[in-house]
């Protein structure tokens, strides 16, 4: 017997196997699919297993007589293969709006209307008013005007359809009326804006397209809570919407800002001993000057940006670009698999070029700026960068003492000591107007940490008792400066703590090293 049409005793005949499902998909109770021509359903060749059909199917139990057998329910897999049917629960449903009178598909009355769209399934669209959606509430904005005559608007349409229409022609020109765009103002201002650039003189000034532009982002989200037809048309139009062309002083503002996060990116990368996250291939900011500096003062309150402000920021942007290239030739991983086998002239020829760099940077900003310091009667700004200055110069050296020798690194081990004796008067001299002053804090509270801790390098490859002494005596002053300008300014107080966590490291006790086994 023809297995796709045998009967198996007991139960119903089948019709077509292909209606029938196979004796897995009958025991997971899903729809069995099978290709045409195919032997086995989807679910058995994916399981790799044979398509059988053995199984009777299950005993259906008696339906209720009083319900009709077209109100019985069926089993899921004899309705596989059936279209979806939709039943639509609320009062304007497809079973009342079928009996409309439609004339085109269309019925209307004065404030309501319904299409008939046949050609999608039977499916009904019912419209009503804007007025029904509260499509403009209260808070709706005020559209301001375009131009200061009806000509100008006249212009700009013109100039929509003779030039933007021509390259995105997404509007339907026999349609558009301009009473109608009166009414719905977000496209006719859309299509104003982008035709503005493009119009004789610009028929509408910088200060009519930015208030548009206020406009615009307004009325956009108030109508997209019920948006139409051609709230999506002003919506695509504006995102095709031209750039404002930036003044000097905003230009001049993104510079400032932009090498902020540079300076700043920088330095906490060297203290926190990670991977720099800006990459000098990716950094084509014009270099800040004193120039992208405003000298206008703010004629209520008096407030202004002095000169010296100015030079030391610059000052500091182009010490953070010398600690930019020295971090991946000195301090990357690459780095420091290469640097143990340079020879010593390769490792002192680094080491010179860095501090040629340096000493250029000295002579151009460090002289200027302590002259200009000099000035100062009550806050003094220049510590930070005299301070990251110092620093600088340390890790320098730090870098490469660990792969000369002792004997043949004397010059590096005298740099880095003269470089570390130079840090500890800074920080002895310091003036009160300078301790009261702001500090970049991010980085030159680490920054005195670090230049102790280069301070316990040298502790560390010390070869006689002597050195030995000395920097320990070194490492003791240093923290006491610290803690006697901790007890007015927090600056330097994680300093300390950082100090006295490296003391074991070191294999000193804190009794043999001055004052620091005594509290912050």
């Amino acid at each position: 017997m023809n297995p796709s049409i045998e009967t198996i005793q007991g139960s119903r005949s089948y019709r077509a196997r292909k209606q029938r499902p196979c004796d897995a998909c009958r025991r997971r109770k899903i729809c069995c699919v099978r290709d045409d021509g195919s032997t086995s359903c989807s679910l058995c060749q994916m399981r790799s297993e044979r398509c059988t059909y053995l199984s009777a199917p299950n005993v259906r139990r008696r339906q209720n007589p009083a319900k009709s057998s077209e109100d019985s329910p069926q089993p899921f897999a004899s309705d596989c293969n059936k279209p979806a049917q939709i039943i639509f629960s609320g009062d304007q449903n497809p079973s009342l709006l079928r009996h409309c009178l439609f004339n085109n598909d269309r019925y209307r009355t004065s404030d309501w209307e319904c299409l008939h769209m046949t050609r999608i399934g039977d499916a009904h669209f019912v419209m009503v008013p804007d007025a029904h959606l509260d499509a403009h509430p209260p808070w709706y904005p005020q559209a301001p005007a375009i131009g200061p005559s009806a000509e100008v608007q006249a212009q700009l349409l013109d100039t929509y359809f003779a030039i933007i229409h021509n390259s995105f022609p997404i509007l339907d020109p026999a349609l558009i009326k301009v009473d109608e765009l009166e009414a719905n103002k977000p496209l006719l201002g859309a299509m104003c804006m982008l035709a503005n650039p493009f119009a004789q003189q610009n028929a509408m000034t910088g200060v009519e397209a930015m208030a548009w532009c206020g406009y615009m982002h307004q009325s956009l989200a108030a109508e997209s809570r019920y948006p139409r037809i051609e709230t999506f048309e002003a919506g695509l139009l504006w995102l095709q919407r031209h750039t404002f062309t930036l003044k000097i002083s905003q230009k001049n503002r993104r510079i400032r800002i932009a090498w902020g996060l540079f300076i700043l990116e920088k330095w906490c990368a060297l203290g926190l001993g990670r991977p720099s996250l800006i990459s000098s291939h990716d950094w084509n900011v014009p270099v800040v000057t004193v120039a992208h500096f405003s000298n206008e003062v703010n004629s209520k309150h008096g407030w202004g940006t002095s000169h010296i402000s100015a030079t030391l920021f610059v000052a500091m942007a182009n010490l953070s670009v010398i600690l930019s290239d020295m971090l991946p030739t000195f301090y990357s991983l690459n780095a420091q698999a290469s640097l143990k086998f340079k020879t010593n002239d390769e490792l002192l020829s680094l080491v010179r070029e860095y501090e040629g760099r340096l000493y250029h940077f000295r002579q151009t900003f460090l002289y200027p700026i302590e002259s200009l310091a000099q000035g100062e009667q009550n806050l003094d700004p220049t510590g930070t960068l005299f301070l990251a200055y110092h620093t600088l110069q340390a890790v320098l050296y730090r870098a490469v003492l660990l792969y000369i020798p002792s004997d043949t690194g004397s010059y590096v081990r005298q740099q880095a000591k003269s470089v570390l004796l130079s840090a500890v008067d800074f920080t002895a001299f310091l003036k009160e107007s300078q301790l009261r002053a702001f500090w970049w804090s991010p980085f030159s509270r680490v920054n005195f940490a670090i230049l102790g801790s280069v301070m316990y390098n040298m502790l560390f490859l010390s070869t006689d008792e002597d050195e030995i002494k000395f920097w320990t005596t070194k490492v003791g002053e240093y923290r006491q400066l610290l803690e006697s300008h901790s007890l007015n300014y927090d600056i330097t107080k994680l300093a300390i703590k950082r100090l006295d966590k490296l003391a074991p490291v070191t294999g000193r006790q804190a009794a043999d090293i001055p004052f620091l086994c005594e509290d912050v």
